[in-house]
């Protein structure tokens, strides 16, 4: 049914409006280079320039950056004081340890921990439900599937390491926001969820439709 498509105008994350007028710019950029990209053969230069964009622009979005050049060093997670000062606390108070061994495991690599936790924290299904909608995250990962299983997969592994950079770019964020974070990948989200929408059986489509608009907003 050529009318399935309507549904993703029911992404709330299609009417999110960034505080940063400039990513706007971002997002049509995105947006014309993925389209070049499934469509066009020779597509490394082009990925290699979404990759780059999609890293500024999810850094701009998440304000660790601000044009031209300034990066907010306070908005990674790394610079988290309260953190630090656990550090160091433990390094003194830590009895039950010898004292040369205090800083070996209670040191800086911590923040591996913090980020890695944060990031799966991140990328929860709620969240992704909460920007997506239940039918257009199934849909998701049902094109997803779909292109995995065609003679396209190369496109299905490139919108994989897009969201992979989305996500790692909210990971290192002290305080990652599910809709600027996942702003840049609309168009993957987009195009794959249109491919899985249009594969869906009538009887899931017709129930994950009125879960979408009728019971997901009363149980939230």
């Amino acid at each position: 049914m050529s009318w399935r498509w309507l549904v993703l105008l029911h992404i709330p994350l299609f009417y999110f409006v960034p505080q940063n007028k400039s990513i706007f710019l971002f997002q049509i950029l995105i947006c014309f280079l993925w389209i070049y990209l499934i469509k066009n053969k020779n597509k490394n230069i082009i990925f290699c320039f979404l990759i780059l964009l999609t890293i500024v622009g999810n850094m701009i979005s998440s304000s660790l950056l601000k044009l031209p050049n300034n990066i907010n060093k306070e908005r990674f997670i790394w610079s988290n004081r309260i953190t630090e000062e656990k550090i160091i606390e433990q390094q003194e108070e830590s009895m039950y340890l010898k004292f040369r061994f205090r800083p070996i495991v209670w040191n800086k690599s911590i923040f591996i921990y913090n980020t890695t936790d944060n990031l799966f924290r991140f990328f929860s299904i709620k969240n992704l439900i909460d920007v997506l909608s239940v039918i257009v995250f199934v849909g998701v990962i049902k094109g997803f599937e779909v292109i995995l299983k065609s003679k396209n997969k190369l496109n299905a592994i490139y919108g994989l390491i897009l969201i992979g950079i989305s996500l790692l770019v909210a990971g290192i964020n002290k305080s990652p926001d599910k809709f600027n974070n996942w702003y840049l990948s609309l168009p993957i989200f987009l195009y794959f969820g249109a491919i899985g929408i249009k594969k869906m059986n009538n009887k899931l489509f017709v129930i994950l439709l009125l879960i979408s608009i009728f019971l997901l907003p009363i149980i939230r």
